[in-house]
């Protein structure tokens, strides 16, 4: 123990000493690294806290950052110039009492004489709200005890992340308009048993169990014991959404896509993998649905693979959710522009089992896909013209819609957080 703690204070004066010459020039430095208790501090903790702050602190106005790793854990060492110290740190003082992991993380300013300047007001302890620096010093909590807080509070914070992102995704996609048939605040499209208002009905009830899936993915060591947690949760959000709905199906599809995305972001954090490893994450979790192919399981998906070779949703999460990642790049923002070019390119790609069933055959489905190809997103005209032609031929695209909403939820935890592979 001794040891590692003269490692963790080595790491800590090679810090300083590497900040000194910046601060002896007149710049300021701001150090940001999780304050994590004990004597691991490289646990994966950290890195989420490190992570998200990177983000966070992206527009800081910095000249220089450097990226550092130690016994004292993941930190960054941002050199800023012409600011005023003062300002800053209360700026930072106000991220760690009001932001996300504000408890989990220190950000000291150095300037002028390079120790770093005080907070007006002491921390208070995790455990019993005294002061931090006294518990600390008088180890007057096991650090067990401290630990399992640390958890508990990067937990809930991440699980807020999260559900936010999920109710933002679903809500860019629930509200685009004109959308080929698919439910909108304006029209029950090609549905005749749905419409907005059942939709945020299924919404409410199924985002709870997502965030489940989160914390499972968090929790859990073992890939094909996650991918059991998260069919066993999809049922239940299956159940809720039925519950809430009087019976209609208005995400099943989407409770297996952005369950598995919400698994998979959860397992990514504790193995401390950067969020394009997602994608390598589901291909993996979900190897072993290659035996409900092989099956007799009277389903509509499986039915239909059986009779056309539309794989749908299984196949694309086993391939590693291909479509997603091509359309996620097509999402540098969340206007009504690029949503509509990103639904009609996952239209295009996607194996949709509601296309398939209502297009009925392969020729109508390649025709349909064919006439996307052609669209103009940006011309208004042919988008409602589609649109009303869709309606019509009783055609929607539930499969691509779900696409677009895990594409987007990827596209928004991938602005959240950044690792390093």
């Amino acid at each position: 123990m001794t040891f590692i703690a003269d490692e963790i204070l080595r790491n800590r004066e090679q810090r300083h000493d590497f900040i000194r010459p910046f601060v002896d020039q007149g710049h300021v430095a701001l150090s940001l690294k999780a304050n994590i208790p004990g004597a691991d501090k490289r646990i994966f903790v950290a890195y989420v806290v490190v992570g998200y702050y990177e983000k966070l602190l992206a527009d800081i106005g910095y000249a220089e950052k450097f990226r550092m790793e130690g016994a004292d854990g993941p930190s960054i060492v941002y050199i800023l110039k012409d600011i005023d110290a003062s300002q800053l740190k209360a700026k930072m003082v106000h991220l760690e009492e009001n932001a996300s992991y504000g408890r989990l993380v220190d950000l000291d300013v150095h300037a002028e004489h390079l120790k770093s300047m005080n907070r007006l007001t002491p921390r208070k302890c995790l455990i019993c709200g005294k002061d931090a620096f006294d518990c600390s010093r008088n180890q007057t909590h096991p650090i067990n005890e401290v630990l399992a807080k640390v958890n508990e509070i990067a937990l809930e914070d991440s699980v807020k992340l999260i559900v936010n992102a999920i109710d933002q995704a679903m809500a860019y996609e629930l509200n685009l308009d004109p959308k080929f048939g698919l439910v909108t605040p304006f029209s029950m499209g090609s549905h005749t048993d749905m419409d907005y208002h059942t939709m945020l009905a299924a919404k409410q009830a199924i985002t709870p169990y997502f965030a489940m899936m989160f914390r499972s993915g968090w929790e859990t060591h073992s890939l094909s014991l996650l991918f059991k947690k998260a069919r066993e949760i999809g049922l239940q959000a299956e159940e809720a959404m039925h519950q809430a709905t009087g019976g209609v199906n208005c995400y099943k599809g989407l409770i297996f896509n952005l369950g598995l995305f919400c698994a998979a972001t959860g397992f990514a954090f504790q193995k401390k993998r950067p969020m394009d490893d997602l994608f390598e994450i589901i291909k993996n979790m979900t190897s072993p649905l290659i035996h409900d192919f092989g099956k007799n399981i009277d389903t509509d998906g499986l039915k239909l693979y059986q009779e056309t070779g539309i794989g749908g949703a299984r196949m694309e999460a086993m391939r590693g959710m291909p479509t997603v990642q091509k359309i996620s790049t097509t999402l540098n923002d969340f206007k009504d522009a690029t949503l509509t070019k990103a639904l009609v390119e996952a239209i295009v790609l996607s194996e949709d089992t509601v296309l398939a069933k209502r297009a009925k055959n392969p020729q109508t489905m390649a025709m349909v896909k064919a006439m996307f190809k052609t669209l103009d997103v940006h011309d208004k005209d042919q988008l409602e013209k589609m649109t009303s032609w869709c309606i019509a031929q009783s055609l929607s695209f539930g499969g691509a819609a779900d696409i677009l909403v895990s594409a987007i939820f990827y596209r928004l935890i991938d602005n959240l957080w950044h690792f390093l592979k």
